[in-house]
């Protein structure tokens, strides 16, 4: 008996929900958390506020903006001086407050886990931005389910996510704000609108949505008048405050040029990178981004509804399409896709109202396959070999440069050595005392191994060629940190003709109950 759409609908739905909890899941680390968002580099941690840096904060070698917002959430007291060292722009950065602020009330003002409460936030806002668009595409047909999917899974939304923006709380209240415009309640819609400018500025453009359809009252107008001071008074006042506090900042002014300028040196860019990019898969799926974005704009100005709510959201976002330079367009697939989800939304909503064809809405939703891939690889620490949980927080080790790189399989980490290296395990919460350790080293072949810490053997023996796992008692602690050396007599064995020179390596790390 075949299923019922409706049934069918719910089926798909559930599953990629948990398509997205299993994607996202992943990046939770015993000892980082979530952090892994973040995208915070090794260089602005050195730099970053007293506090954070010996906090558990999964590190990179290069960076991206979602640290600096993760350190507001930490002190938001943009006057800090302290903020300026691991912040590139403080002004530019603070503008879009809303999100550390939240992370600060979550985090209880504690500045370690209103840090790690922003990295996981966005968790929070897709799921809330899940419940909402179940709502404006209700339906069991097959348009609503794509475009519901289409929005929550698109590039924009869920490079977001991993990166640890502000864009995919910006979308939740914008699109809050336009579904209470439909249902007549313009105030609070203006409301969220205010506030969803201290998560991105742009999402002012939405305000668009509260102008009265054709000809009205005076009294109306000046309603509407109240309505969009209301939108604009909560970043206006803040941005007051930001040049009071902190000086002149950067407008912004370079993220914008000439119209059609940005959008088609893009396509230049993606056809190019078709024929370079060592990657095809990521130029591929950059290509039908820009495409995506090329045909929701097409729909809005092909299907004119100038009456609807949605679609004057949409247009508006389309006009800054055109007016977008290239620094936001570069990239893969470029922030474009973030700052127009708004965009996005607008085109599913009027795509599936209008009974598209499949064509309309799978050509613009085609940065999904993007979106996926930005939350497909989860990253590895350098250097971390195992990583676990107690029951009194988490730990992770990490190999000294004497050990070879770490090698990935399945379900462990290992790494090689030649005769002697080093191994330091964190510990949180960082204090003293001992533990008791479990290790799995092997060898090339059959050999001793001394584990020792400070000059003190914690264990002598054998090892083979399969697995074994040895116990390490007493290991002291000091401030959340065990030093330890591994050390064979014997000497390394050539990893085939010309190969690297092995001795022993490392499989893992546990702690002994």
């Amino acid at each position: 008996m075949p299923l019922r759409p409706a049934t069918l609908s719910l089926l798909v739905r559930v599953a990629l929900l948990g398509f997205f909890v299993w994607l996202t899941g992943r990046f939770w680390h015993p000892y980082y958390g979530f952090t892994r968002f973040l995208q915070m580099d090794e260089i602005s941690a050195a730099h970053t506020l007293p506090e954070l840096r010996t906090a558990p904060i999964f590190l990179y070698a290069d960076g991206y903006d979602g640290h600096y917002y993760a350190q507001l959430a930490a002190r938001p007291a943009v006057n800090d001086p302290a903020l300026s060292g691991g912040i590139d722009s403080v002004s530019y950065r603070a503008r879009r407050i809303l999100l550390s602020w939240t992370a600060w009330a979550a985090g209880g003002g504690d500045p370690v886990a209103a840090v790690r409460a922003y990295a996981g936030l966005n968790l929070v806002i897709w799921a809330g931005l899940a419940a909402l668009l179940w709502r404006i595409f209700p339906g069991p047909g097959w348009r609503d389910t794509l475009a519901w999917a289409g929005v929550l899974f698109s590039a924009g939304a869920l490079h977001g996510v991993r990166l640890a923006l502000t864009d995919p709380l910006a979308l939740l209240l914008v699109a809050g704000a336009t579904a209470l415009v439909e249902r007549n309640r313009r105030w609070p819609a203006a409301a969220l609108l205010g506030l969803g400018g201290l998560a991105r500025e742009t999402v002012m453009l939405a305000a668009v949505t509260l102008l009265p359809a054709g000809k009205t009252t005076r009294v109306e107008w000046l309603r509407t008048a109240g309505r969009l001071a209301l939108v604009v008074a909560p970043l206006a006042l803040w941005l007051v405050y930001l040049r009071s506090v902190l000086g002149p900042s950067e407008p912004g002014l370079g993220n914008f040029t000439v119209p059609f300028a940005g959008w088609a040196i893009k396509w230049t860019q993606v056809f190019r990178q078709m024929g370079t990019a060592p990657d095809r898969y990521l130029a591929l799926t950059t290509l039908l981004a820009h495409l995506a974005l090329t045909v929701q704009a097409a729909w809005l100005i092909l299907r004119r509804q100038p009456s609807d709510h949605w679609w004057r959201l949409g247009i508006v976002y389309v006009g800054l399409m055109l007016f977008l330079g290239m620094a936001v367009w570069e990239g893969h697939p470029g922030a474009s896709t973030r700052v127009l989800l708004p965009l996005a939304l607008a085109f599913n909503v009027l795509a599936v109202r209008g009974r598209a064809s499949w064509g309309w809405l799978v050509l613009g939703n085609l940065s999904v396959l993007s979106g996926v891939l930005a939350v497909w690889t989860v990253p590895l620490g350098a250097r971390e070999v195992a990583a676990g949980r107690t029951p009194m927080g988490g730990y992770v080790a990490h190999t000294d440069a004497k050990w070879y790189a770490i090698e990935a399989g399945r379900t462990r980490n290992w790494a090689w050595c030649v005769q002697a290296g080093g191994i330091h395990v964190d510990f949180q919460p960082r204090t003293d005392g001992a533990v008791n350790l479990q290790v799995a080293v092997k060898g090339i072949k059959a050999r001793p191994l001394e584990i020792r810490q400070a000059g003190r053997v914690l264990w002598h023996g054998e090892v083979g060629e399969l697995v074994q796992w040895v116990t390490l008692s007493g290991v002291a602690v000091t401030a959340g940190r065990a030093e330890l050396e591994f050390v064979s007599a014997a000497p390394p064995v050539a990893e085939g003709a010309g190969g690297r020179e092995l001795g022993f390596a490392i499989y893992g790390f546990r702690m002994e109950n």
